[in-house]
């Protein structure tokens, strides 16, 4: 790989990692301030630790990543809302295919 190539790999790196941290910044910015685990089939709540079944919420948005070069390919970032207690934040997931043959 020669030095220009490197280069602009590096430079797809980063604007690709800037335009996924832009999302998420954008996105606590507008009030999804928690963070989702699924264990098992439960949600978790990251910072209070709440448990909720994925039934419960809404999905406001949708981001989805396609970036071979970094990583990215296959993740989304969900907009997560709990009308009830008004409770919102963001659940990143990845894309796993069944390699099974």
């Amino acid at each position: 790989m020669d030095t220009s190539s490197t280069d602009r790999l590096l430079d797809t790196i980063v604007d690709d990692m800037a335009y996924a941290a832009a999302i998420v910044d954008d996105l606590h910015d507008r009030g999804y301030d928690n963070n989702f685990e699924l264990v098992g089939n439960t949600l978790v709540c990251l910072q209070s630790q709440e448990q909720y079944a994925p039934r419960d919420f809404w999905v406001d948005e949708i981001y989805r990543f396609d970036h071979d070069g970094i990583g990215l390919r296959g993740y989304f970032v969900y907009a997560l809302r709990e009308p009830v207690r008004d409770v919102m934040g963001i659940f990143i997931a990845r894309l796993v295919e069944d390699l099974r043959l």
